[in-house]
């Protein structure tokens, strides 16, 4: 980090490490990192279960201002279908916290479109955004990457072959395979959904309604399109 630095003038830095966790390891690495007063800005990667403030104060000391998180999903059904660990969601409540008082930038990937994922599963996600009040809320559709356990059951119901790389495509949408333009379809809607469950201001029964209204609006829709 010191050589790129002096070398090339780098002024910020990113750890992208989706598994960094809080162990010793990591606190060491960070500890190294604040005495070196390399006086970066620094970006890092975690697990949503693994935050916590010990971890997240020494990250701050030594220059990181971005943390980064990923949420598969809110729904033990999707995620046990899927084989992930159930979401810890007072920690991940705490964390998020912790960080907005350290001044840290919170960013939140996550991902809709699962197979069999209902509109159950999409509000539960929805609410637990709002929960977490992310200073920075990135919305994707489900990709297709070989060696997924997801990947393998697209192959398996004949949605996907492992020729399609030979092309060098981009990942593609589960739902866009799966239900075509139905598919992509319904993750616009979805999109908007969450947007309306996590708009800034409204109190947590008001999101609630206007989650409601969203719905009904955008149900309207699809069938009037379909």
């Amino acid at each position: 980090m010191k050589y790129l630095k002096e070398m090339f003038g780098a002024r910020s830095m990113l750890f992208s490490d989706d598994f960094m966790p809080p162990d010793q390891q990591t606190r060491e690495l960070f500890r190294s990192i604040s005495e070196q007063k390399l006086n970066l800005e620094l970006s890092v990667t975690m697990r949503i279960n693994d935050g916590d403030d010990e971890t997240l104060r020494i990250m701050r000391k030594a220059g990181v201002v971005t943390v980064t998180f990923g949420l598969e999903s809110a729904s033990a059904r999707i995620l046990k279908s899927q084989n992930r660990e159930p979401l810890l969601l007072p920690k991940a409540v705490k964390t998020f916290k912790k960080s907005r008082e350290l001044n840290l930038e919170t960013r939140l990937y996550a991902i809709f479109g699962w197979p069999a994922e209902t509109w159950k599963d999409v509000h539960e996600s929805a609410l637990v955004i709002s929960q977490l009040k992310p200073g920075r809320l990135f919305l994707f559709s489900l990709l297709l990457y070989p060696g997924t356990q997801i990947y393998e059951q697209a192959k398996v119901e004949g949605l996907i072959s492992d020729d399609y790389w030979l092309l060098k495509r981009s990942p593609p949408q589960y739902q866009r395979l799966k239900n075509g333009w139905r598919g992509v379809l319904r993750i616009y809607i979805i999109y908007s959904y969450v947007l309306g469950c996590c708009m800034s201001g409204l109190g947590m029964a008001k999101m609630v309604c206007r989650a409601i209204i969203t719905k009904i609006r955008v149900t309207y829709l699809a069938n009037r399109i379909s």
